[in-house]
């Protein structure tokens, strides 16, 4: 079984004629060498299969401890029982500061919280596909749940962005079955044919008008089907995506290419009542913006201007405690970004060229960290912070980085290593493992930033680091940030 705790405090009070340090260091070796193993047992015994025991907050007073105990460490036998009868004592009463949930609603809360931020909550340490299933397994035994999903679908739109870009197809369907109380296996492929047909569009004479592509036709879809509280089917979800993205402008290429469209077996119905309408309305005026079931941007997410440097600091001040995050190591690059970006043609001076250009360079980041070229959306925030991207601005997940920048973030690698004199001969994949891929914890302190990094062994090797590595400011991002490594 897994048991997790956010934070813990030691506080001692120690005889003024004892050495305070030594204490110090004798408490730490015993909480992590004798401690933390005999509590998990303890803990496996209290925990019930299936379900996720929390508690906010547990405080135990150890009352006065002789010294001598710590020194044979037998501390743990006035400390164990002590804290085994406080948590039992919260699981019998079911003490307001203490939840039990089941697994899927425990997995929906941490995944909901997943898709309002961009990041996961402290308490999950990775995703699977078992915990995207138990998230829909909650999803369609808990109306309450549903309805909490739906709130949060209109309430804030980069959740159904998110949701659109950060899962398949496969769950999408589901998730969409759900929300309709209605059969979609074929709604994938009439998303499918849905986005032929804009593609279709825009070569016949429409490139100048914006059209959804896949991920934006699954992210109105949802919003749709959130939005709506009685049954709707494929063909009606699917003529509703044609309509609400088909103008009068777009009528002469729909007539064009509507011969073309005869195999289109999800949309060729809907097609055909959309062309009549528009027929009808050709000699109106143009629909006044905002007339829609759903509102959409115009542009794909990737283009739709550049997004302002990540002036959500105030956001994630107030996760009080901070955040876990993976890659925390790739801070050791910073005197090498501007160059890599300016080379890929991402940079318009010291500044990012747009939205698009910023994207890449956060897979950029990423692929420097873990030779991966595809990344879920959690394990981007360094690379986001390090773009100055906002952290809960949701990234596009279609981006494709070229073969020529692939090779220039691997020459960055090589540069870092061949500057870094006692590396000698490690390799770029040594650099990665060894430092760059190091988990870490973001922070603020005093409104100012911090990215404190897992310390390793091999630490020691910084201190012949010839770049400085303790304040980092990049020139697309105004903020310092402060780094805690070693």
């Amino acid at each position: 079984m897994q048991h997790l705790i956010k934070k813990q405090i030691i506080e001692l009070t120690i005889d003024k004629r004892l050495d305070a340090f030594d204490i110090q260091q004798q408490v730490s070796d015993w909480y992590w060498h004798h401690f933390l193993s005999l509590l998990e047992i303890e803990l496996n015994k209290l925990s019930a299969p299936g379900t996720v025991q929390y508690i906010d907050r547990l405080e135990i007073d150890l009352g006065a401890i002789d010294v001598q105990q710590l020194q044979k460490t037998q501390l743990h036998k006035i400390a164990i029982p002590a804290i085994t009868n406080k948590l039992q004592e919260h699981i019998d009463v079911h003490h307001t500061t203490t939840g039990k949930r089941a697994g899927p609603q425990h997995a929906f809360t941490q995944w909901l919280h997943y898709m309002q931020k961009g990041y996961l909550p402290w308490n999950v340490l990775r995703i699977s596909e078992d915990w995207l299933h138990k998230v829909l397994e909650e999803l369609a035994v808990n109306h309450h749940s549903v309805t909490m999903l739906r709130e949060e679908i209109r309430n804030n739109k980069t959740v159904a962005i998110r949701i659109a870009q950060q899962h398949t197809a496969a769950w999408l369907t589901q998730l969409i079955t759900v929300f309709t109380a209605s059969d979609q296996n074929r709604l994938p492929g009439a998303i499918a044919e849905a986005e032929q047909f804009f593609n279709s569009l825009q070569k016949a004479g429409a490139a100048q008008l914006a059209v959804p592509n896949r991920k934006e036709c699954w992210q109105q879809i949802i919003t749709l089907a959130a939005a709506t509280g009685t049954t709707l089917t494929t063909t009606q979800l699917a003529t509703t995506i044609i309509q609400e993205n088909l103008t009068i402008e777009h009528l002469p290429a729909l007539e064009k290419i509507m011969p073309q469209t005869a195999g289109y077996t999800q949309l060729q119905p809907a097609l055909a009542a959309v062309q009549h309408q528009l027929q009808r309305e050709a000699g109106a005026r143009q629909r006044e913006a905002g007339d829609t079931a759903i509102s959409r941007d115009k542009k794909n997410i990737a283009d739709n201007g550049e997004q302002p440097a990540a002036d959500s600091k105030r956001r994630w001040l107030k996760e009080e405690d901070g955040m876990f995050v993976q890659h925390a190591g790739l801070v050791l690059v910073h005197p090498f970004l501007r160059s890599l970006f300016s080379l890929c043609g991402l940079l318009g001076g010291k500044h990012f060229s747009n939205a698009a250009s910023r994207q890449k360079a956060i897979y950029l980041l990423h692929y420097i960290a873990t030779g991966a070229t595809t990344a879920e959306e959690h394990e981007l925030v360094i690379p986001k912070i390090l773009c100055g991207y906002a952290i809960e601005e949701p990234v596009n997940t279609d981006i494709i980085l070229t073969i020529n920048e692939l090779q220039e973030a691997d020459d960055l690698l090589r540069a870092a290593i061949s500057q870094w004199n006692i590396l000698k001969n490690t390799s770029p994949d040594g650099l990665r493992q060894g430092f760059l891929q190091r988990n870490g914890k973001l922070y603020t302190k005093n409104e100012q930033l911090y990215i404190a990094v897992e310390k390793n062994a091999i630490d020691v090797l910084l201190d012949h680091l010839p770049w400085n590595l303790s304040l980092i400011r990049l020139p697309w991002w105004g903020e310092i940030i402060r780094v805690e490594w070693r």
